[in-house]
């Protein structure tokens, strides 16, 4: 089997709006060889209701291979085109307080989710909980732990906001960005908040970009 063109991607994704259907189109059918042998079995299907349900199959690695690949980006479901956008986007906990309180948005938000998912990892807890008295997702919580974490939003970035005279009632937690550091000390732990106060930002304009933070101090050392 030949492969495919140099300026043809293996895998092309179609989305059918507004369902979201997800369509790959596998151009190199190299890449389906390690799988395709690969039935499921019986034991790993059940009926139900007439339907069936298939349990989930591993796609680890293929006997005699070292190790994985290189991570591969995948899932552009929620992927746009251009600079400036408006709409909902991003998980509860994940989600920017510009798109909280339904500014324009940038690519700048994708910098907010970083250092969000970077804090879930190194810190095995989330950062944010967002949960009311109800335990049900609330913006005016979530907006009240980004006050008493960061601090009070900037005049500035409030003036952008169609949503600056919201009032929510929520009580501003008693919590910090240093106190919810559990692992670190002294100068590594003061180094690697300042690393992540630099994608923390209210002001998606005072938010570093990806190049800078490669460069940050505490990422090269870590």
């Amino acid at each position: 089997m030949s492969a495919s063109p140099p300026d043809m991607p293996l895998i092309r994704q179609t989305n059918a709006l507004p369902f979201f259907v997800h369509l790959l189109i596998i151009y190199n059918e190299n890449i389906q060889l390690p799988f395709t042998p690969r039935k499921v079995p019986k034991e790993h299907t059940k009926f139900v209701d007439g339907r069936v349900i298939y349990k989930s199959q591993s796609f680890g690695r293929e006997k005699g291979h070292i190790k994985y690949g290189l991570p591969v980006l995948s899932d552009f479901g929620e992927a746009r085109i251009g600079n400036v956008h408006t709409g909902l986007i991003q998980p509860d906990l994940y989600r920017a307080p510009g798109v909280v309180l339904g500014m324009e948005w940038t690519s700048k938000v994708d910098i907010w989710n970083v250092g969000t998912l970077i804090w879930d990892l190194f810190e095995d807890h989330h950062l944010f909980d967002g949960r009311g008295p109800d335990n049900l997702h609330s913006d005016e919580h979530l907006l009240a732990e980004m006050v008493a974490i960061l601090g009070p939003p900037p005049v500035t970035f409030l003036q952008k906001c169609p949503a600056s005279q919201w009032k929510g009632e929520a009580c501003l937690p008693d919590i910090t960005l240093e106190d919810s550091e559990e692992y670190l000390e002294g100068q590594n732990k003061i180094m690697f908040l300042r690393f992540m106060r630099k994608m923390l930002q209210w002001d998606p304009d005072k938010r570093h970009n990806a190049r800078e933070l490669l460069e940050d101090p505490w990422l090269k050392n870590f």
